[in-house]
């Protein structure tokens, strides 16, 4: 797991067959960090090393919740900052390789 706290976003590499493992960028949209952890924006692998060890859907959630400190919320991924094409287990985690997932917090009660 490699967390950015600070600069610009990650760009796209025009040749992701190069790379050693498949990954994500994931963006925190409505919520802050928590657990002393800071930033909003970092990148996930999707198996390591290649091949092996690869995330499920419940997996990916759980090691986004991690990265973030935000381990006792539920969590809902999504394709776009709008969060209006959502990331369910039934989309393949391998078709997400390197593009940037937008994960949103669900509130508690203790947010109203």
């Amino acid at each position: 797991m490699l967390g950015v706290s600070a600069g610009p976003a990650p760009s796209v590499i025009d040749s992701p067959g190069t790379l050693l493992c498949r990954y994500i960028n994931l963006q925190l949209l409505n919520a802050d960090p928590q657990e002393c952890l800071m930033g909003t924006v970092g990148t996930l692998l999707l198996e390591n090393p290649l091949g092996q060890n690869g995330l499920t859907y419940e997996g990916l959630l759980c090691e986004a919740a991690k990265m973030f400190g935000l381990r006792s919320r539920k969590l809902k991924l999504f394709l776009n900052e709008t969060q209006m094409d959502e990331i369910t287990e039934e989309i393949p985690l391998n078709t997400l390789n390197t593009k940037t997932v937008y994960l949103s917090v669900f509130p508690t009660t203790a947010d109203f």
